[in-house]
């Protein structure tokens, strides 16, 4: 299995205080990003002991596992005990974090990599404009060769904001916008997105849903992050497309397919049944009356006839003129791409009798 090599971008990142610069100029984070403009991760009924000691401890446990995971993979060392660290914060005084012992962590990180190799640990990515971030894991799968982005959780799922389900939302947003800028710096496709969620003896690896390019680039060139004592993000994009965002992970922790099983009442199922068989027969029935009144005014001359509750007219036959979109954009690339617009469209809804009904 030949070596990948990832091209090294421009951006410094400084470990403390965590942050970014690329030629002096700071560059924010992708995790202000999702919490402020889609509102995804955060905590908002946290006191000042949850955001001054709970969450800075609970990032220096995660720091412990990442160490870690990146010093197993890099030279395949179990270095799992991390000495204890003093934390100043504004109004609780000085807290020490640790010892951690991360050895579960880390035998449970190495079960979720079987049938992958690790190709980078802690690899930056940016849009060279506004943001960038630290990738915790780059994988290949060794059956496919596929790249994989892999990000490390260790959060306490009985206080993540919706739990699972919210933390793989604010998965997808990440990770998406991980993939997007990860293409653009290196020209190599990512074949999945995914999590190591470790706490202690517990872990799970989950396939995240990826959010499609157009709706990532419109939220990134549509938010305007600027720093003065902290970040601050203003979107500048319509309302609309902001709710289109946030719709994306209204629903990305369900399966694809649930056969066999009601959420609903049976007498909601049955109703819905009824009347989609219903709908079918009057399109049929509707079809065949259309065709007969069609036939009859064809047979008397008559191109409009009206009654009472309707009224039903015969167009004359015209030639449409359409834009062969396929051959301009083989004949003209360029001119295609230049004036090619791209906005997020929000998944649909649909329900319909399967064949055999």
């Amino acid at each position: 299995m030949s070596k990948i090599t990832l091209p090294q971008s421009p951006v410094v990142f400084e470990e403390n205080p965590h942050g970014y610069r690329l030629e002096g100029k700071r560059l924010s984070g992708i995790t202000g990003l999702i919490h402020a403009i889609l509102e995804l991760g955060v905590y908002p009924d946290a006191g000042d002991f949850v955001k001054q000691v709970a969450i800075p401890r609970a990032g220096a446990y995660g720091t412990a596992v990442h160490k870690s995971i990146e010093l197993y993979d890099e030279i395949g060392i179990k270095q799992t005990s991390h000495p204890a660290i003093e934390y100043q914060t504004a109004d609780h005084g000085v807290q020490v974090f640790g010892p951690f012992d991360v050895s579960q962590e880390l035998e449970t990180y190495i079960k979720h990599r079987e049938g992958y190799e690790p190709v980078a640990n802690e690899y930056t990515v940016s849009d060279l404009k506004q943001y960038a971030s630290n990738i915790d894991n780059i994988w290949r799968n060794k059956e496919t060769q596929g790249i994989w982005l892999i990000d490390t959780k260790t959060n306490n799922l009985d206080y993540y904001p919706g739990g699972v389900a919210g933390l793989q939302k604010y998965l997808s947003w990440q990770l998406s916008i991980y993939a997007y800028l990860f293409e653009q710096q290196t020209g190599l496709t990512v074949e999945g997105i995914a999590c190591n969620w470790l706490r202690h003896g517990d872990g799970q690896f989950w396939i995240i849903e990826r959010i499609e390019n157009s709706a990532v680039k419109v939220l990134l060139e549509n938010t305007v992050a600027t720093f003065n004592r902290g970040w601050k993000y203003q979107w500048t994009g319509s309302d609309d497309d902001l709710a289109i965002l946030k719709g994306f992970t209204e629903d990305i922790d369900l399966p694809a397919v649930v056969p066999n099983q009601n959420i609903v009442a049976q007498k909601t199922l049955d109703y819905i049944t009824q009347l989609l068989r219903q709908d079918q027969e009057l399109k049929r029935v509707m079809e065949e009356f259309k065709s007969k009144l069609k036939a009859a005014m064809i047979e008397h001359g008559i191109k409009s006839f009206e009654c009472e509750a309707f009224k039903a007219t015969i167009s004359a036959d015209s030639v449409v003129k359409s834009f062969d979109t396929t051959r301009f954009k083989k004949e003209h690339a360029d001119l295609y791409h230049e004036y090619t617009v791209e906005k997020p469209r929000a998944g649909s809804f649909t329900i319909k009798l399967k064949s055999d009904q």
